[in-house]
Protein backbone atom coordinates (compact mmCIF):
# COMPACT_ATOMS: atom_id res chain seq x y z
CA UNK A 1 0.00 0.00 0.00
CA UNK A 2 2.90 2.07 0.86
CA UNK A 3 3.62 2.04 -2.72
CA UNK A 4 0.42 3.50 -3.63
CA UNK A 5 1.20 6.85 -2.90
CA UNK A 6 3.55 7.18 -5.63
CA UNK A 7 1.12 6.58 -8.11
CA UNK A 8 -2.31 8.68 -7.08
CA UNK A 9 -4.12 7.58 -10.75
CA UNK A 10 -4.96 4.84 -9.02
CA UNK A 11 -6.99 6.83 -6.14
CA UNK A 12 -10.40 6.85 -7.84
CA UNK A 13 -9.94 2.86 -7.96
CA UNK A 14 -9.09 2.71 -4.37
CA UNK A 15 -12.30 4.64 -3.27
CA UNK A 16 -14.51 2.72 -5.77
CA UNK A 17 -13.31 -0.40 -4.21
CA UNK A 18 -14.07 0.67 -0.76
CA UNK A 19 -10.55 0.29 0.54
CA UNK A 20 -11.44 4.01 2.45
CA UNK A 21 -13.75 1.79 4.44
CA UNK A 22 -11.58 -0.48 5.11
CA UNK A 23 -8.63 1.61 6.52
CA UNK A 24 -11.48 3.95 8.36
CA UNK A 25 -12.15 0.39 10.61
CA UNK A 26 -8.24 -0.08 10.95
CA UNK A 27 -8.26 3.29 12.72
CA UNK A 28 -10.36 1.93 15.40
CA UNK A 29 -8.10 -1.35 15.73
CA UNK A 30 -6.98 -1.73 19.25
CA UNK A 31 -3.66 -2.72 18.17
CA UNK A 32 -1.33 0.53 18.45
CA UNK A 33 0.75 -1.06 15.88
CA UNK A 34 -1.32 -1.25 13.45
CA UNK A 35 -3.59 2.12 14.05
CA UNK A 36 -0.12 3.86 13.84
CA UNK A 37 0.86 2.05 10.41
CA UNK A 38 -2.67 3.19 9.31
CA UNK A 39 -1.84 7.07 10.02
CA UNK A 40 1.66 6.65 8.28
CA UNK A 41 -0.16 5.17 5.04
CA UNK A 42 -2.40 8.16 4.69
CA UNK A 43 -0.08 10.46 5.61
CA UNK A 44 2.09 8.97 2.55
CA UNK A 45 -1.58 8.92 0.21
CA UNK A 46 -2.59 12.35 1.10
CA UNK A 47 1.15 14.23 1.02
CA UNK A 48 1.80 16.59 -2.35
CA UNK A 49 4.52 17.27 -3.76
CA UNK A 50 6.34 20.51 -5.34
CA UNK A 51 6.04 19.66 -9.01
CA UNK A 52 2.50 17.64 -8.40
CA UNK A 53 0.45 17.45 -12.16
CA UNK A 54 -2.92 18.56 -12.02
CA UNK A 55 -4.56 15.16 -12.79
CA UNK A 56 -2.63 13.69 -9.78
CA UNK A 57 -3.89 16.41 -7.10
CA UNK A 58 -7.57 16.14 -8.52
CA UNK A 59 -7.25 12.42 -8.06
CA UNK A 60 -5.44 13.12 -4.69
CA UNK A 61 -8.80 15.63 -3.61
CA UNK A 62 -11.14 12.77 -4.91
CA UNK A 63 -9.55 10.85 -2.29
CA UNK A 64 -9.95 12.83 0.53
CA UNK A 65 -13.35 14.16 -0.16
CA UNK A 66 -14.20 10.34 0.02
CA UNK A 67 -12.52 10.10 3.11
CA UNK A 68 -14.36 13.54 4.25
CA UNK A 69 -17.94 12.29 3.60
CA UNK A 70 -17.95 8.64 2.95
CA UNK A 71 -16.60 7.47 6.33
CA UNK A 72 -16.97 10.74 8.63
CA UNK A 73 -12.35 10.29 8.46
CA UNK A 74 -12.01 13.71 10.20
CA UNK A 75 -14.80 12.63 13.19
CA UNK A 76 -12.88 9.72 13.33
CA UNK A 77 -9.29 11.73 13.67
CA UNK A 78 -10.64 13.87 15.88
CA UNK A 79 -11.38 10.96 18.01
CA UNK A 80 -8.44 9.28 17.77
CA UNK A 81 -6.21 12.26 18.74
CA UNK A 82 -8.26 13.19 21.95
CA UNK A 83 -6.85 9.45 22.89
CA UNK A 84 -3.36 10.62 22.17
CA UNK A 85 -3.26 13.95 23.76
CA UNK A 86 -2.35 12.53 27.09
CA UNK A 87 0.74 14.09 28.65
CA UNK A 88 3.00 11.01 28.53
CA UNK A 89 6.01 10.49 26.89
CA UNK A 90 4.71 7.65 24.76
CA UNK A 91 7.19 8.18 21.31
CA UNK A 92 4.27 5.71 19.44
CA UNK A 93 1.51 8.05 20.82
CA UNK A 94 3.61 11.48 20.14
CA UNK A 95 4.06 9.96 16.37
CA UNK A 96 0.74 9.31 15.78
CA UNK A 97 -0.30 12.30 17.48
CA UNK A 98 1.96 14.17 14.75
CA UNK A 99 0.72 11.60 11.20
CA UNK A 100 -2.93 13.35 12.63
CA UNK A 101 -1.78 16.85 11.98
CA UNK A 102 -0.14 16.08 9.00
CA UNK A 103 -3.19 14.50 7.61
CA UNK A 104 -5.53 17.49 9.45
CA UNK A 105 -2.50 19.39 7.24
CA UNK A 106 -3.56 18.11 4.05
CA UNK A 107 -7.44 17.85 4.42
CA UNK A 108 -6.85 21.90 4.79
CA UNK A 109 -4.99 22.84 1.76
CA UNK A 110 -6.64 20.42 -0.65
CA UNK A 111 -10.01 21.17 0.31
CA UNK A 112 -9.93 24.24 1.89
CA UNK A 113 -12.65 25.87 3.36
CA UNK A 114 -15.10 22.80 3.41
CA UNK A 115 -12.43 20.58 5.63
CA UNK A 116 -11.70 23.18 7.80
CA UNK A 117 -15.36 24.03 8.70
CA UNK A 118 -15.55 20.38 9.05
CA UNK A 119 -12.87 20.40 11.59
CA UNK A 120 -13.74 23.12 13.63
CA UNK A 121 -17.70 21.15 13.74
CA UNK A 122 -15.40 18.37 16.21
CA UNK A 123 -13.65 18.80 19.30
CA UNK A 124 -10.16 19.31 17.36
CA UNK A 125 -9.59 22.93 17.64
CA UNK A 126 -9.86 22.68 21.96
CA UNK A 127 -7.34 19.61 21.58
CA UNK A 128 -4.92 22.12 20.03
CA UNK A 129 -5.60 25.00 21.67
CA UNK A 130 -4.87 22.75 25.07
CA UNK A 131 -1.76 21.35 23.55
CA UNK A 132 -0.63 24.96 22.86
CA UNK A 133 -0.82 25.35 26.22
CA UNK A 134 1.76 22.54 27.32
CA UNK A 135 4.93 24.53 29.05
CA UNK A 136 7.75 22.20 27.13
CA UNK A 137 8.19 22.82 23.52
CA UNK A 138 7.90 20.20 20.90
CA UNK A 139 7.07 19.27 17.48
CA UNK A 140 3.65 18.78 18.12
CA UNK A 141 3.25 21.72 19.78
CA UNK A 142 4.89 23.70 16.71
CA UNK A 143 2.51 21.14 14.61
CA UNK A 144 -0.91 21.93 16.57
CA UNK A 145 -0.28 25.94 16.13
CA UNK A 146 0.67 25.82 12.30
CA UNK A 147 -2.90 23.84 12.07
CA UNK A 148 -4.58 26.35 13.85
CA UNK A 149 -3.66 28.94 12.02
CA UNK A 150 -4.51 27.05 8.89
CA UNK A 151 -7.96 26.74 10.54
CA UNK A 152 -8.22 30.19 11.38
CA UNK A 153 -7.18 31.50 7.67
CA UNK A 154 -9.69 28.92 6.11
CA UNK A 155 -12.77 28.81 8.51
CA UNK A 156 -14.59 31.06 9.69
CA UNK A 157 -16.73 28.86 11.82
CA UNK A 158 -13.56 28.62 13.64
CA UNK A 159 -13.18 31.68 14.25
CA UNK A 160 -16.46 32.20 15.72
CA UNK A 161 -15.29 29.74 17.75
CA UNK A 162 -12.66 30.94 18.99
CA UNK A 163 -14.10 34.20 19.52
CA UNK A 164 -16.38 33.22 21.27
CA UNK A 165 -16.00 29.90 23.37
CA UNK A 166 -16.88 29.51 26.73
CA UNK A 167 -14.18 28.41 29.51
CA UNK A 168 -14.17 24.56 29.22
CA UNK A 169 -12.63 21.81 31.93
CA UNK A 170 -9.91 21.16 29.78
CA UNK A 171 -8.70 25.05 29.59
CA UNK A 172 -6.71 26.73 32.42
CA UNK A 173 -8.80 28.02 34.76
CA UNK A 174 -7.97 31.66 34.47
CA UNK A 175 -8.73 31.33 30.49
CA UNK A 176 -12.02 32.63 29.20
CA UNK A 177 -11.94 32.04 25.54
CA UNK A 178 -10.00 30.34 22.60
CA UNK A 179 -8.59 33.91 22.35
CA UNK A 180 -7.39 34.33 25.94
CA UNK A 181 -5.37 30.99 25.26
CA UNK A 182 -3.83 31.92 22.32
CA UNK A 183 -3.03 35.33 24.43
CA UNK A 184 -1.22 33.31 26.97
CA UNK A 185 0.48 31.81 24.68
CA UNK A 186 2.08 34.85 23.33
CA UNK A 187 2.47 36.39 26.24
CA UNK A 188 4.91 33.78 27.60
CA UNK A 189 7.36 35.23 24.67
CA UNK A 190 6.89 38.82 26.07
CA UNK A 191 10.38 38.54 27.71
CA UNK A 192 11.85 35.47 26.04
CA UNK A 193 13.58 34.74 23.19
CA UNK A 194 13.23 32.13 20.91
CA UNK A 195 15.69 29.35 21.41
CA UNK A 196 15.37 28.24 17.93
CA UNK A 197 14.12 28.71 14.21
CA UNK A 198 10.87 26.36 15.80
CA UNK A 199 10.17 28.45 18.23
CA UNK A 200 10.40 31.51 15.69
CA UNK A 201 8.16 29.64 13.90
CA UNK A 202 5.49 28.19 16.82
CA UNK A 203 5.42 32.51 17.68
CA UNK A 204 5.02 33.56 14.23
CA UNK A 205 2.12 31.17 14.29
CA UNK A 206 0.62 32.72 17.29
CA UNK A 207 0.33 35.99 15.47
CA UNK A 208 -0.75 34.83 12.52
CA UNK A 209 -4.18 32.94 13.97
CA UNK A 210 -4.70 36.42 15.73
CA UNK A 211 -4.17 38.19 12.05
CA UNK A 212 -6.55 35.89 10.57
CA UNK A 213 -9.07 35.81 12.72
CA UNK A 214 -9.28 40.01 13.06
CA UNK A 215 -9.41 39.46 8.80
CA UNK A 216 -12.34 37.28 9.45
CA UNK A 217 -14.83 38.69 11.64
CA UNK A 218 -12.71 42.15 12.73
CA UNK A 219 -15.36 44.15 14.68
CA UNK A 220 -16.20 40.61 16.58
CA UNK A 221 -12.68 39.75 17.06
CA UNK A 222 -11.10 43.34 17.98
CA UNK A 223 -14.34 43.43 20.50
CA UNK A 224 -13.07 40.66 22.43
CA UNK A 225 -9.16 40.89 21.64
CA UNK A 226 -9.81 44.59 23.84
CA UNK A 227 -11.47 42.47 26.46
CA UNK A 228 -9.31 40.37 26.81
CA UNK A 229 -6.28 42.96 27.42
CA UNK A 230 -4.95 42.04 23.98
CA UNK A 231 -3.92 45.73 23.61
CA UNK A 232 -2.29 45.97 26.59
CA UNK A 233 -0.59 42.83 26.11
CA UNK A 234 0.85 43.61 22.17
CA UNK A 235 2.39 47.19 24.07
CA UNK A 236 4.53 45.57 26.73
CA UNK A 237 5.62 42.66 24.22
CA UNK A 238 7.01 45.73 21.73
CA UNK A 239 8.24 47.79 24.56
CA UNK A 240 10.65 44.45 25.61
CA UNK A 241 12.16 44.27 22.28
CA UNK A 242 12.23 40.44 22.32
CA UNK A 243 11.59 38.20 19.12
CA UNK A 244 7.53 38.95 19.60
CA UNK A 245 8.16 42.49 19.11
CA UNK A 246 7.30 42.35 15.38
CA UNK A 247 4.58 40.36 15.35
CA UNK A 248 2.97 42.79 18.14
CA UNK A 249 3.66 45.57 16.24
CA UNK A 250 1.87 43.78 13.45
CA UNK A 251 -0.82 42.79 15.36
CA UNK A 252 -1.19 46.36 16.47
CA UNK A 253 -1.64 47.82 13.52
CA UNK A 254 -3.93 45.52 12.10
CA UNK A 255 -6.54 45.87 14.94
CA UNK A 256 -6.30 49.79 15.19
CA UNK A 257 -7.65 49.66 11.79
CA UNK A 258 -10.75 48.16 12.43
CA UNK A 259 -13.27 50.45 12.94
CA UNK A 260 -14.26 49.12 16.76
CA UNK A 261 -17.95 48.14 17.28
CA UNK A 262 -20.36 51.21 19.49
CA UNK A 263 -20.72 48.74 22.34
CA UNK A 264 -16.66 48.61 22.32
CA UNK A 265 -15.48 51.22 24.81
CA UNK A 266 -12.60 51.93 24.99
CA UNK A 267 -12.12 51.02 21.30
CA UNK A 268 -8.78 49.55 20.36
CA UNK A 269 -6.92 53.45 19.86
CA UNK A 270 -8.26 54.70 23.04
CA UNK A 271 -6.84 52.04 24.84
CA UNK A 272 -4.01 51.81 23.01
CA UNK A 273 -3.15 55.57 24.16
CA UNK A 274 -4.47 54.24 27.89
CA UNK A 275 -1.37 51.67 27.35
CA UNK A 276 0.91 54.42 27.28
CA UNK A 277 1.40 53.02 23.76
CA UNK A 278 2.16 56.59 22.32
CA UNK A 279 5.65 56.45 24.09
CA UNK A 280 6.46 53.28 22.77
CA UNK A 281 5.31 54.07 19.26
CA UNK A 282 7.14 57.17 18.76
CA UNK A 283 10.66 55.62 20.02
CA UNK A 284 10.02 52.53 17.56
CA UNK A 285 9.28 55.14 14.72
CA UNK A 286 12.80 56.72 15.50
CA UNK A 287 14.44 53.02 15.06
CA UNK A 288 14.23 52.76 18.95
CA UNK A 289 12.18 49.95 21.41
CA UNK A 290 10.38 47.55 19.25
CA UNK A 291 12.08 48.70 15.91
CA UNK A 292 15.29 47.72 17.25
CA UNK A 293 16.68 44.02 15.64
CA UNK A 294 15.97 41.63 19.16
CA UNK A 295 18.55 41.00 21.44
CA UNK A 296 20.21 36.87 20.30
CA UNK A 297 20.46 35.24 23.70
CA UNK A 298 23.52 33.19 24.03
CA UNK A 299 21.42 29.71 24.55
CA UNK A 300 20.10 30.59 20.68
CA UNK A 301 21.24 28.38 17.92
CA UNK A 302 21.68 31.62 15.65
CA UNK A 303 24.20 32.82 18.68
CA UNK A 304 28.04 32.92 17.49
CA UNK A 305 30.59 31.80 20.76
CA UNK A 306 33.42 34.54 20.57
CA UNK A 307 35.47 36.92 21.91
CA UNK A 308 34.07 40.24 21.64
CA UNK A 309 31.69 41.29 23.84
CA UNK A 310 29.39 43.12 21.44
CA UNK A 311 25.38 42.34 21.40
CA UNK A 312 24.59 40.26 18.87
CA UNK A 313 21.26 40.81 17.09
CA UNK A 314 18.78 39.48 14.54
CA UNK A 315 19.49 40.10 11.40
CA UNK A 316 16.70 41.29 9.36
CA UNK A 317 16.70 41.37 5.43
CA UNK A 318 15.13 44.54 3.42
CA UNK A 319 11.27 43.42 3.17
CA UNK A 320 11.50 42.50 6.97
CA UNK A 321 12.58 45.65 7.89
CA UNK A 322 10.28 48.11 5.44
CA UNK A 323 7.00 45.96 6.82
CA UNK A 324 7.96 47.13 10.31
CA UNK A 325 8.40 50.26 9.17
CA UNK A 326 5.00 49.91 7.74
CA UNK A 327 3.07 48.56 10.81
CA UNK A 328 4.64 51.66 12.20
CA UNK A 329 3.37 53.92 10.32
CA UNK A 330 0.26 51.91 9.98
CA UNK A 331 -0.39 52.56 13.61
CA UNK A 332 0.33 56.19 13.85
CA UNK A 333 -1.83 56.80 10.89
CA UNK A 334 -4.77 54.70 12.83
CA UNK A 335 -4.56 57.11 15.11
CA UNK A 336 -4.65 60.51 13.59
CA UNK A 337 -7.28 58.90 11.69
CA UNK A 338 -8.90 58.35 15.37
CA UNK A 339 -8.10 61.67 16.89
CA UNK A 340 -10.04 63.50 13.60
CA UNK A 341 -12.82 61.77 15.29
CA UNK A 342 -15.66 64.00 16.91
CA UNK A 343 -16.54 61.38 19.44
CA UNK A 344 -12.33 60.82 20.19
CA UNK A 345 -11.57 61.40 23.60
CA UNK A 346 -10.37 65.18 23.81
CA UNK A 347 -6.96 64.02 25.37
CA UNK A 348 -6.16 62.00 22.29
CA UNK A 349 -5.46 64.47 19.32
CA UNK A 350 -4.11 66.60 22.17
CA UNK A 351 -1.46 63.73 23.49
CA UNK A 352 -1.10 62.88 19.52
CA UNK A 353 -0.01 66.43 18.55
CA UNK A 354 2.21 66.92 21.11
CA UNK A 355 4.17 63.35 19.96
CA UNK A 356 4.59 65.21 16.65
CA UNK A 357 5.42 68.42 17.55
CA UNK A 358 8.45 66.79 19.26
CA UNK A 359 11.82 68.40 17.68
CA UNK A 360 12.80 64.62 16.35
CA UNK A 361 9.19 63.28 15.12
CA UNK A 362 8.53 65.09 11.91
CA UNK A 363 11.96 65.38 10.68
CA UNK A 364 12.02 61.36 11.11
CA UNK A 365 8.92 61.16 9.20
CA UNK A 366 10.05 63.46 6.14
CA UNK A 367 13.42 61.61 5.99
CA UNK A 368 11.14 58.43 5.57
CA UNK A 369 8.70 60.15 2.93
CA UNK A 370 11.66 61.15 0.51
CA UNK A 371 13.16 58.03 1.50
CA UNK A 372 9.79 56.15 -0.27
CA UNK A 373 9.70 58.72 -3.32
CA UNK A 374 13.54 58.01 -3.89
CA UNK A 375 13.01 54.01 -4.27
CA UNK A 376 9.85 54.42 -5.93
CA UNK A 377 11.67 56.37 -9.00
CA UNK A 378 14.51 54.07 -8.73
CA UNK A 379 12.21 51.22 -9.42
CA UNK A 380 10.57 52.93 -11.54
CA UNK A 381 14.00 53.54 -13.76
CA UNK A 382 14.38 50.01 -13.67
CA UNK A 383 11.36 48.39 -14.33
CA UNK A 384 9.81 50.08 -17.66
CA UNK A 385 6.93 49.29 -19.88
CA UNK A 386 4.83 47.18 -17.18
CA UNK A 387 1.01 47.20 -17.42
CA UNK A 388 -1.13 49.50 -14.80
CA UNK A 389 -1.14 46.69 -12.47
CA UNK A 390 2.28 45.67 -12.53
CA UNK A 391 3.49 49.17 -11.82
CA UNK A 392 0.48 49.59 -9.02
CA UNK A 393 2.07 46.67 -7.70
CA UNK A 394 5.63 47.45 -8.59
CA UNK A 395 5.25 50.67 -6.28
CA UNK A 396 3.99 49.54 -3.57
CA UNK A 397 6.80 46.78 -3.21
CA UNK A 398 9.15 49.74 -3.49
CA UNK A 399 7.66 52.08 -0.58
CA UNK A 400 4.35 53.47 -1.95
CA UNK A 401 2.31 52.14 1.00
CA UNK A 402 4.59 53.88 3.75
CA UNK A 403 4.53 56.34 1.10
CA UNK A 404 0.85 57.20 1.75
CA UNK A 405 1.66 56.39 5.56
CA UNK A 406 4.11 59.09 5.98
CA UNK A 407 1.75 61.47 3.85
CA UNK A 408 -1.37 60.95 5.94
CA UNK A 409 0.48 61.64 9.22
CA UNK A 410 2.88 64.85 8.16
CA UNK A 411 -0.89 66.33 6.43
CA UNK A 412 -2.68 65.73 9.51
CA UNK A 413 -0.25 67.37 11.77
CA UNK A 414 -0.15 69.99 9.57
CA UNK A 415 -3.88 70.66 9.41
CA UNK A 416 -4.34 70.61 12.80
CA UNK A 417 -1.63 71.83 14.71
CA UNK A 418 -0.41 75.41 13.94
CA UNK A 419 3.18 74.83 15.51
CA UNK A 420 3.96 71.29 13.12
CA UNK A 421 2.03 73.52 10.30
CA UNK A 422 5.12 75.77 10.29
CA UNK A 423 8.03 73.36 9.70
CA UNK A 424 5.79 71.15 7.14
CA UNK A 425 5.09 74.17 5.16
CA UNK A 426 9.12 75.24 4.98
CA UNK A 427 9.42 72.29 2.81
CA UNK A 428 9.07 71.12 -0.63
CA UNK A 429 5.66 68.79 -0.02
CA UNK A 430 3.03 69.49 -2.78
CA UNK A 431 2.89 66.74 -4.08
CA UNK A 432 1.13 65.29 -0.64
CA UNK A 433 -2.45 66.65 -1.77
CA UNK A 434 -1.91 64.40 -4.94
CA UNK A 435 -0.82 61.24 -2.59
CA UNK A 436 -3.31 61.47 -0.51
CA UNK A 437 -6.09 62.30 -3.19
CA UNK A 438 -4.50 58.87 -4.67
CA UNK A 439 -4.74 56.84 -1.44
CA UNK A 440 -8.52 58.16 -0.96
CA UNK A 441 -9.32 56.90 -4.25
CA UNK A 442 -7.86 53.30 -4.14
CA UNK A 443 -9.84 53.24 -0.56
CA UNK A 444 -12.53 53.71 -2.40
CA UNK A 445 -12.25 51.35 -5.45
CA UNK A 446 -14.39 48.33 -3.94
CA UNK A 447 -14.21 44.98 -5.57
CA UNK A 448 -17.37 42.78 -6.68
CA UNK A 449 -20.19 42.68 -3.97
CA UNK A 450 -19.90 39.41 -1.73
CA UNK A 451 -22.48 36.36 -1.90
CA UNK A 452 -22.04 35.19 1.17
CA UNK A 453 -23.97 36.41 3.96
CA UNK A 454 -21.09 36.81 6.41
CA UNK A 455 -18.61 37.49 4.45
CA UNK A 456 -21.04 40.87 2.95
CA UNK A 457 -21.09 41.63 6.69
CA UNK A 458 -17.41 41.89 7.00
CA UNK A 459 -17.56 43.69 3.37
CA UNK A 460 -20.00 46.21 4.62
CA UNK A 461 -17.91 47.18 7.72
CA UNK A 462 -14.38 47.23 5.86
CA UNK A 463 -16.09 49.81 3.07
CA UNK A 464 -17.65 51.88 5.90
CA UNK A 465 -14.36 51.99 7.44
CA UNK A 466 -12.80 52.78 4.03
CA UNK A 467 -15.05 55.10 3.14
CA UNK A 468 -14.29 56.82 6.96
CA UNK A 469 -10.50 56.96 6.13
CA UNK A 470 -11.09 58.33 2.50
CA UNK A 471 -13.03 61.17 3.30
CA UNK A 472 -11.02 62.35 5.81
CA UNK A 473 -7.89 61.68 3.31
CA UNK A 474 -10.09 64.05 1.12
CA UNK A 475 -10.27 66.91 3.47
CA UNK A 476 -6.67 66.93 4.52
CA UNK A 477 -5.47 66.95 0.91
CA UNK A 478 -8.05 69.91 0.25
CA UNK A 479 -6.43 71.68 3.66
CA UNK A 480 -3.06 71.31 2.94
CA UNK A 481 -3.16 72.31 -0.87
CA UNK A 482 -3.44 75.95 -0.58
CA UNK A 483 -0.34 76.05 2.46
CA UNK A 484 2.54 75.82 0.20
CA UNK A 485 3.70 78.18 -2.33
CA UNK A 486 6.18 75.88 -3.95
CA UNK A 487 5.83 74.41 -7.46
CA UNK A 488 3.76 70.89 -7.55
CA UNK A 489 6.13 68.19 -8.29
CA UNK A 490 3.47 65.10 -8.27
CA UNK A 491 4.22 61.59 -7.57
CA UNK A 492 1.50 59.02 -8.47
CA UNK A 493 1.15 56.14 -6.23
Amino acid sequence: MQKLATVPEFYPEVVRLGITNTLATLLEHENSDIRSSILNLLNELTDIEENIKDEAFENIRYFLQAWLSEVSGIELLANLVRNLSSNDDDENKEQQFYDCLAILEHLIEILGSSAADAIAETNLPQILLTRIQNKQFDYNKLYSSEILALLAKYSLLFCQWLVHAKKESSFDSQIKNGMDAILQACNVYRKRSPSDESEEEYIQNLFDILASVFDQIPRQAVSTFIQGEGIDLMCRCAREGKYAATGALKILDIALAVLSPLECSPCAAEKFIQCEGLRMIFRALLGKGAARPPKLDSNSTKFVQNSSKKIQRVKRTSDEARAIEEYILGLIASLCFYAAESEARHEAPKRLLAKLSEPDKLPRLFDLLQNSRDSIEYERRQNLHLSELASYARDLRAGGHALRLAATIITFAAVHSPKCRQLITSQHLDFLPHVLSNYADDLLDFGPDEENEDRKEKDHMAREEATRRATFLKNWAAAIAGLSNHAATSLDV
